[in-house]
């Protein structure tokens, strides 16, 4: 017997004798829904994003001049 239980971008899965829980990845870069400044890359990672200031600027990702 399998019970799904989904909770925003979570699922978990009871089986018999196994617990396993599913996380679907959003890609925020692809979506548009992340906050990484102008004149930087967005790259996503399993679960979130990362930001890093393109060549010719400098900065945390997030704030980037230059």
């Amino acid at each position: 017997m399998v019970h799904v239980f989904p909770s925003d971008n979570c699922f978990l899965y009871l089986l018999p004798t196994i617990l396993e829980i599913y996380v679907l990845d959003i890609d925020e870069c692809e979506t548009g829904t992340h906050n990484c400044s102008w004149g930087a890359d967005c790259f996503n990672s399993k679960g979130s994003f990362y930001c890093i200031c393109s060549l010719g600027f400098s900065g945390d990702g997030f704030r980037c001049s230059g």
